[in-house]
């Protein structure tokens, strides 16, 4: 797959998208001879997924349970690598939630590259060209993170405690799977809590100085899928017709992120790659006091009051007012301190490293370290 770099909007995506019940099945039909399927001890063990490997003929499939979980560290991604370079597979396909795709991602570059310098993965499209040993399909188990259309991979860095994104449009996916299935047995409370991650990024990407008419294009659509998913979550649960348009509105809410960038939520939760407020929940938190900030700009609030009366709402303070609810309305912590952890921190260090972030070259408005305190001391 190749892609150019040019400093003008344009659209860059997965190679081929299926979304159905049941498409996990497609994997049986890739156009290849050894499939290593990276992810999780629980989803190791999927029925299907078994039955799948067990019946392929022209396959030869092998599951490797992540040596990781949660945000990967490096090291902790060796032993996987390790096992994937003996197998010697020509796809990888990765089923599991941001994490194992990320970490999958990574896996990849460095079993195509084994020699490339860790150091340089932070370096934006530092990574040679991929696809010379081996293709590569992202399977989503959860709905928030959207890295199945995604071209960057996030890792945590031991020392420093932050997330590291590795940035390469060669991370783009040959082939996304959506299969509504996959989430069945996901809570209901962590389903809203990846669905507030993907709302996160039609939030953010919506009013990013990253303007790209394509991905505006979707904005409304996927706000749509995921307020409406999170509505029927509250009065009905899970339904598989339900999750197919969870899974839509964040593949959609991926596109948005890739191609506009997200904003001070996502600078702020960068910091906590050490503290384990899952990631969903902080920009979830987080995102009401960012749209309040953004808003004091009459142009930006003008875009949230047109996008708020298109998904149901009447103007941006609604709008806050319905982010706000959904952590109760779902069974969800409203503050990082009632997720029973630790929160001594160092409000003016984190603030200082949000802006510090890549991300904050994008940010809408202009936001010095006071008010990166403020939004962050709002939600505690």
């Amino acid at each position: 797959m190749s892609y150019l770099n040019v400093p003008i909007p344009s659209y860059v995506g997965p190679k081929q998208v299926v979304i159905s019940a049941g498409s996990l099945g497609v994997i049986s039909a890739l156009p290849a001879t050894r499939v290593a399927v990276i992810c999780s001890e629980r989803q190791s063990s999927n029925e299907r997924l078994q039955k799948i490997m067990s019946k392929s003929k022209r396959v030869e499939f092998q599951c490797f349970i992540a040596s990781w979980s949660g945000e990967p560290l490096l090291e902790e991604l060796k032993e996987t690598l390790q096992e994937i370079g003996s197998f010697k597979p020509d796809y990888i396909v990765a089923i599991g939630g941001g994490s194992i795709i990320d970490g999958a991602k990574i896996v990849w570059a460095l079993y195509e590259h084994p020699h490339f310098p860790e150091d340089r993965l932070p370096i934006y499209a530092s990574l040679p060209p991929l696809r010379a040993r081996a293709r590569f399909c992202a399977v989503p188990t959860t709905c928030g993170t959207g890295s199945e259309a995604s071209s960057s991979a996030v890792y945590s860095d031991k020392k420093s405690g932050k997330k590291i994104p590795v940035v390469t449009r060669e991370f783009l996916p040959d082939l996304a799977i959506l299969d509504p299935q996959l989430l069945a047995t996901l809570p209901v409370d962590w389903m809203a809590i990846t669905a507030l991650d993907a709302l996160s990024h039609v939030l953010e990407g919506y009013v990013s100085k990253l303007s790209n008419p394509i991905a505006e294009g979707l904005v409304t659509q996927a706000a749509l899928d995921i307020v409406t998913s999170l509505n029927c979550l509250a009065l009905e649960g899970a339904s598989e017709a339900r999750c197919e348009t969870l899974l839509r509105g964040s593949y959609f809410a991926g596109l948005i992120q890739n191609m506009m960038l997200v904003g001070p939520a996502h600078a702020l939760a960068h910091q906590f790659g050490d503290v384990s407020v899952p990631h969903g929940l902080a920009v979830g938190l987080l995102m009401p006091p960012v749209i309040e900030k953004n808003a004091t700009d009459f142009q930006i609030k003008q875009k949230y009051n047109d996008l708020a009366l298109h998904i149901g709402l009447k103007d941006v303070d609604d709008l806050c007012r319905y982010i706000r609810s959904v952590p109760k309305m779902l069974g969800v912590p409203q503050s990082f301190s009632a997720w029973d952890i630790d929160l001594s921190l160092d409000l003016s260090r984190i603030a200082k490293m949000s802006l510090e972030d890549n991300l904050a070259r994008y940010f809408p408005i202009s936001l010095d370290e006071s008010d990166m305190k403020e939004i962050l001391g709002s939600v505690l």
